[in-house]
């Protein structure tokens, strides 16, 4: 549903007056060959027939009176809008839905629904300042068309006074569809590729106002890990996208910087309805009165049902109806407010006036030329940069105006942008009455100025003028705005590290460091006539560290603040927490693997240090802390992120990260702080990619500097660079994330991470957080890549040591698959062939037992062992070996341990290298000896030298 033209965009409510089942369809007119359209793709149709226009208005007049007036739309030559006029229906006021309905069934030919297929339906009737609004949508052969309605205004006598229409003459259209609704639904899928897609409801058929008219399907998807909604239009004959639009700018990463949202300031004290009275926040913004007389100007806000704020405005002698010859102050009667540099507004006004003989003449006479020298009161609006219309203005804003209203660009009497309507009779009893609505868009890039809305009543300040004849009327005001934020901040939005804070000022970053975002996601509902604050699902704001800080409130759930307004950094910390927790369970983490699952308490100021931090509470649901210090840390995402992540980490394992309560070890909370880098960095490394700034450095606005507060892409190495601050310290582990993110993904690396961090013990190590991650099992045991990956990125980091065992003879050359060696410290791959010539990997600091037979056969004898880097200790040169992996510098490959054999020949006694006469002769002389004297003779170890040692020496016999 769409506002044309002075009427509320997008709002359901409810009404009283509504009609009850009542005229809910309007079926109009006969057939009508002359209003259809050509065939086009594009939405022009023909050109306007000035005849028929002409032959259209004149009908119409004649049955409703002569003061209508038309506009014309010359896309489709039919009314886009009927003003001027006034038609009193019967029975309108205790049914404005069914007055509406017979009245635009006379009027059926002026807006094109001239055949029984064309259909009206009720959608919705509005309590207006000046009586009701009523809005229609328009259907075709039953089928809704597309953003095509007709609005009713009827004022508070309840006659129809002005008519707003976007009918499209849909032309002989085939409304059978040739795409089934769900083939129309996997287009849109498909359309964005990988992301996860939902759909919200059934798709839905609908007439585009193209052309002949095109039949389509809308299909609804929320898209992404924060599952923004996207509006899909489908060709039901062909399949081609027609439109894909992103419903909201509240997203992740990648909302246009221009695209107007609909947002309201939030209610201004002291006029709320609600709560006691209160000093207002700071940029919260408070209606400044212009009245010459106390009483002669009122303002009031209000809270309307759904949350709608309106702002009334009374200008004029006491807003009652007074006589003619009554007096009035010659002076303004106005209200204004400031409002804040480069956000878009747009600001609807419904308004109502009348005004006694509207010219104030001097005493020579009217001004018919007869030497009138006077004023006309004008009812005034203005918005621009320089200052209210009383203190800029010094004259009239309009020389000659009717009893209606008028548009002025950069008027010389006021800048910026001026409307006033007035009045021209000057009769007696002349009384002139006037209604309508306009709606106004303003921005004003330079954010060192301050935007200035004025709307009132000018009696005249110029001519000769004697106070007769009064004015009076009533505004009624709706302030619509978006809601900016950074993302992740404005250094990586405007690849520009020489931006500074600058104590918080607006100029120090351009509006286009912001996003432009909609309404915040997962806000508590208030209750009625009460505002929204930001609390909801999964973040409370609140107030708990000194300094006292105001609430934040807004009545639609936009919240139109920049980085100088407290309220900036209270919208920024929900947001981005509340997206973080719809991406954590975009990865799974719902139900009962849910993680932080709560409205975890906020303080968006707490204290001036540049300090922030995670709270725990023992039970794994503490608070979160930001200062002040700086560069405000609540407007840093990276930083709001990473303190999430702490409240995550204690939620899924409480305090297993910092001690279990305590400090902790340095790796205990360098583990902690590196995976929090970590988490950050992931989230918003395509945005830092987008804008090309280094996704690998974290919280560069809070540091105002390129490097940031720390990197994930340093190489540092444990246990060399360990030493200083835990926050340094965790470098090395982020950079190990972020290796295996390179290699398995973003939301991979995070779910082995956390399902790692639930079987930690206590004051964990380094070592213990690979060895557990290379356990998790995301589904159908341990994943090889993830392994592979986890096992190269705690390698380079030197956390894991990689260990190459062989066996060599004495000439250093290599026996590979040979020699039966064994480890009996179970290694981290799980790759052991039980032979001589393997790698495996270990924990830094681990120490290894190697066993090696003596004397494996082919005249092998083990000989010793070698390390490179030596620590070969304790043990014999022919026995089992301890290796401690300990070294802080090893080559890349590793440690390399080599066993060391030697090829000795039997029966060589003497040791000449060959066994010959001599060492046979030994051997003889020997027969018979105790062999626990001469060991080395009994060759076949049976216990007695004998024949069988001499066929031994025979056998080896060298000559």
């Amino acid at each position: 549903m769409n506002r044309r033209d002075g009427y509320q965009t997008c709002r359901r409510f409810l009404c009283a007056f509504m009609a009850t089942g009542l005229f809910s369809t309007l079926a109009i007119g006969q057939a009508g060959s002359d209003t259809r359209p050509p065939a086009l793709e594009e939405p022009s149709v023909r050109k306007a027939d000035p005849v028929r226009m002409r032959s259209a208005l004149d009908a119409f007049r004649e049955q409703n009176g002569a003061s209508w007036r038309c506009q014309w739309d010359d896309r489709t030559g039919l009314a886009r809008y009927l003003r001027k006029g006034r038609t009193p229906v019967p029975g309108a006021g205790a049914n404005p839905a069914a007055a509406a309905s017979v009245f635009l069934a006379d009027a059926r030919n002026i807006l094109g629904l001239s055949r029984p297929i064309d259909t009206l339906v009720h959608a919705e009737t509005r309590p207006m300042v000046v009586g009701h609004g009523v809005e229609f949508q328009q259907r075709h052969r039953g089928i809704p068309v597309f953003e095509s309605t007709v609005v009713v205004v009827l004022d508070s006598e309840h006659a129809i006074t002005q008519v707003s229409s976007t009918v499209w003459p849909v032309g002989e259209l085939d409304t059978r569809p040739q795409r089934l609704a769900k083939e129309a639904e996997g287009i849109a899928v498909r359309s964005h590729g990988r992301q996860i897609v939902v759909s919200d409801s059934k798709p839905e058929l609908v007439i585009m106002p193209r052309g002949e008219g095109i039949l389509a399907w809308k299909v609804m998807l929320s898209v992404g890990p924060q599952r923004l909604p996207w509006r899909h239009l489908i060709d039901a004959r062909t399949g081609a996208i027609l439109e894909r639009v992103n419903l909201t700018a509240c997203q992740h990463g990648h909302a246009p910087p221009q695209q107007r949202m609909r947002a309201s300031l939030p209610p201004a004290p002291p006029h709320m309805p609600f709560g006691p009275p209160m000093a207002p926040p700071p940029c919260e913004r408070e209606w400044v009165l212009e009245e010459p007389a106390a009483g002669e100007v009122k303002v009031e806000s209000v809270l309307a049902p759904e949350y709608t704020y309106w702002v009334t405005i009374d200008v004029g002698v006491s807003s009652e109806n007074v006589g003619e010859e009554d007096i009035q102050i010659e002076s303004v009667y106005g209200a204004g407010i400031t409002l804040l540099p480069g956000i878009d507004y747009e600001i609807e006004v419904l308004w109502s006036g009348s005004t006694w003989d509207s010219y104030n003449p001097d005493k020579d006479g009217p001004p018919d030329g007869i030497g009138g020298t006077g004023h006309w009161d004008v009812f005034f609006a203005t918005i621009n940069s320089t200052g209210f219309f009383w203190d800029v203005t010094d004259g009239s804003p309009i020389a000659n105006c009717q009893c209606s209203d008028g548009f002025v660009e950069n008027s010389p009497v006021g800048p910026g942008q001026l409307w006033a309507f007035g009045g021209d009779f000057w009769g007696n009893g002349e009384l002139c009455t006037s209604s309508g609505s306009r709606t106004f868009t303003y921005r004003e890039d330079d954010l060192a100025e301050t935007v200035y809305l004025s709307l009132g009543l000018d009696t005249g300040r110029t001519g000769s003028i004697d106070g007769l004849y009064p004015s009076w009327g009533r505004y009624e005001v709706k302030i619509s705005a978006n809601t900016p934020y950074f993302n992740p901040n404005p250094v990586v939005t405007l690849n520009d590290a020489t931006l500074v804070d600058d104590g918080d000022s607006n100029e120090a970053v351009p509006i286009n460091g912001y996003v432009i975002g909609g309404e915040l996601p997962r806000l508590d509902s208030p209750g009625a006539m009460a505002p929204y604050q930001p609390i909801g699902d999964y973040c409370k704001v609140e107030d708990v560290d000194a300094p006292a800080t105001d609430p934040v409130y807004s009545h639609d759930k936009r919240f139109p603040f920049l980085r100088d307004c407290d309220g900036f950094e209270a919208v920024n910390c929900y947001l981005h927490i509340t997206q973080y927790q719809e991406y954590l369970q975009s990865l799974g983490y719902t139900g009962a693997k849910a993680i932080n699952d709560r409205p975890i308490s906020v303080d968006a100021h707490s204290g001036g240090a540049d300090n922030s931090f995670y709270a725990p509470d023992g039970n794994g649901t503490g608070r979160l802390a930001f200062g002040d210090g700086g560069v405000d840390d609540g407007e840093d995402a990276d930083v709001i992120v990473h303190e999430y992540a702490h409240a995550c980490f204690d939620n899924v394992h409480i305090g297993v990260l910092s001690g279990n309560g305590g400090n902790g070890s340095n790796e205990t909370r360098a583990m902690n702080e590196g995976a929090a880098d970590f988490l950050a960095a992931d989230y918003f490394a395509d945005e830092s990619t987008a804008s090309g700034f280094n996704p690998a450095v974290f919280a560069e606005w809070d540091a105002e500097s390129a490097s940031g507060l720390r990197r994930l892409d340093l190489d540092l190495k444990y246990p060399a660079d360990i030493g200083g601050s835990y926050h340094n310290n965790g470098q090395i582990f982020s950079r190990a994330l972020w290796d295996i993110r390179g290699d398995v993904g973003g939301g991979r690396t995070i779910r082995l991470l956390i399902e790692a961090i639930k079987a930690l013990p206590n004051n964990p190590k380094f070592t213990d957080m690979a060895l557990r991650m290379l356990e998790v099992d995301l589904g159908n045991g341990p994943s090889p890549a993830d392994v592979t990956a986890i096992k190269e990125a705690f390698l380079d980091r030197g956390i894991f040591r990689m260990v190459r065992v062989r066996a060599e003879d004495s000439s250093g050359n290599a026996i590979n698959g040979q020699i039966d060696i064994t480890v009996t410290e179970e290694d981290v791959d799980g790759e052991d062939d039980g032979q001589a010539g393997f790698d495996r990997v270990y924990p830094y600091n681990q120490e290894l037992t190697l066993t090696a037979p003596v004397n494996p056969g082919g005249g092998r004898t083990l000989v010793g062992w070698r390390l490179e880097l030596g620590g070969i200790e304790p043990g014999s040169d022919a026995g089992p070996v301890t290796v401690k992996l300990d070294q802080v510098a090893i080559p890349a490959g590793g440690y390399l341990v080599t066993a060391i054999y030697d090829v000795v020949l039997t029966g060589d006694f003497d040791g000449d290298g060959s066994v010959s006469g001599s060492d046979l002769g030994s051997l003889l002389a020997l027969f018979g000896a105790p062999v626990d004297m001469f060991p080395e003779y009994d060759l076949n170890g049976d216990g007695s030298i004998d024949g069988g040692d001499i066929g031994i020496l025979l056998a080896n016999w060298t000559g």
